[in-house]
């Protein structure tokens, strides 16, 4: 991977070609350009470059040229962390464009085509045992551990402990990942009471929302549970994060990884659109879901609900109030 700072040295670059070429270390010619989302990660470019290669190039929506690199770091430690103990497709990180003077930062990343409509069985199949691979991991696949990261993160894992070496993004939020031997103690501080602090600074609640919420975290040691074992985890797995290729493989992308109970990601796949049956029942082939998640996985998707109306804003009210109705204490402990 190359890290390129405009500033200091590629001066003078007069096309964005050129300044590829000191990314791939190769000459780049852009034969099509096209901006596909522009999203609370900042805008996102694909580009068709020499030999039919695609890659997309991905600028945080952040003001600050210090916390978009911040952004952008977790981000390679999250894909890095998924190709090494995943089983999915997961896109190549090419290099860094970071440029000081105009304060902005870029990544370059691999693009991987989706297969169109897709409406087979093997590649959700696929998706399902792979994420519960990942879910189940045990052993890295290349015993060298070239990454630093990596032997910290199995050290945590191995250890169960819960969090991360390093705290990530969710969206645009910061997402904090400090270790917790109890993965109660650390889902109730590190994910909900810290959107719920946030959006009290924002004011995105009223206060019977707040009582609500506070009430819900004042009795998770009753709702949830220990898991056996950490798991490494996606920890963004809606279902734009994992689609099925052209060659009917699994890709994750945007990654907010963590070591966190596997219930985690399978409730958030379910979020914004449930992934396909299939998907679910290979999955459960190799690790089985407990029965008591259908209870506990709205719990986990309040975070996220949370997180979204502290990013977009009060239009995701009407959501969050529905899934608080059905954590009610006499639905939850009937």
């Amino acid at each position: 991977m190359n890290i390129v700072f405009e500033k200091d040295e590629v001066k003078g670059y007069t096309s964005l070609d050129h300044l590829l070429r000191n990314v791939f270390g190769r000459a780049i010619v852009i034969s099509e350009r096209k901006r596909q989302i522009l999203n609370t990660r900042g805008g996102v470019v694909s580009f068709e470059v020499s030999a039919g290669e695609k890659i997309i190039i991905k600028t945080p929506s952040v003001n600050d040229f210090q916390e978009g690199l911040r952004m952008i770091i977790a981000e390679i430690i999250g894909l890095s962390l998924l190709r090494e103990c995943s089983m999915c497709v997961i896109p190549k990180v090419h290099g860094v464009i970071a440029d000081e003077e105009r304060q902005t930062s870029s990544l370059v990343l691999e693009y991987i085509q989706p297969a169109e409509n897709y409406k087979g069985k093997r590649g959700w199949e696929e998706a399902g045992r792979r994420l519960a691979f990942l879910h189940t991991f045990r052993g890295a696949k290349n015993a060298t551990m070239q990454f630093n990261f990596l032997s910290q993160t199995l050290h945590m894992y191995n250890n169960l402990t819960y969090g991360f070496i390093n705290d990530n993004y969710i969206g645009a939020n910061l997402q904090k990942n400090p270790p917790k031997i109890s993965w109660i103690d650390f889902f109730v501080e590190a994910r909900l009471q810290a959107q719920l602090d946030m959006a009290r600074r924002l004011e995105n609640l009223d206060r019977e929302g707040f009582r609500i919420i506070e009430k819900i975290i004042s009795r998770l040691n009753r709702l949830l549970v220990e898991p056996n074992g950490p798991s490494i985890l996606h920890g963004d797995l809606w279902s734009g994060n994992i689609f099925i290729s052209q060659k009917e493989e699994p890709v994750l992308i945007d990654p907010a990884s963590y070591i966190g109970h596997s219930e985690v990601d399978l409730a958030m796949t379910e979020l914004f659109g449930k992934l396909p049956k299939q998907f679910y029942d290979a999955y459960n082939e190799i690790h089985p879901i407990d029965k008591g998640y259908q209870k506990r996985k709205d719990i986990y998707n309040l975070y996220h609900l949370l997180n979204h109306l502290n990013l977009f804003g009060k239009q995701y009210l009407s959501q969050i109030y529905a899934l608080l109705d059905g954590l009610s204490e006499d639905k939850m402990f009937k």
